[in-house]
């Protein structure tokens, strides 16, 4: 009975070779949704980090802020942020 269970386990988590653009959950392929990216394989599904945003569906990599925008840290980081008056925000803006 350990022996099943531990081999589900592992057919699971190795089974699935996403696309770029996909990532695996429960042995399965699933489309990569805005706010994250998916480098594709085994990669687990990655939150766009502080400085970048992923406004699209399929993203395989974050795109950088724009000079005069900012990217907060967020855990759905979809779109850039218009820099407020009196602050200067580079290319890249945290």
């Amino acid at each position: 009975m350990k022996l099943i269970i531990f081999l589900s386990i592992l057919t699971s988590t190795f089974a699935c070779n996403a696309k770029p653009g996909h990532y695996c959950q429960n042995g399965r392929e699933e489309e990569c949704n805005p706010g994250n990216y998916c480098p594709g394989g085994t990669t687990p599904i990655q939150t766009c980090g502080l400085g970048y945003f992923c406004p699209n569906f399929k993203m395989t990599e974050p795109f950088s802020c724009n000079q005069g925008y900012y990217c907060p840290l967020s855990t759905n980081s979809k779109s850039q942020e218009v820099c407020p008056i009196a602050y200067y925000c580079p290319y890249g803006g945290m």
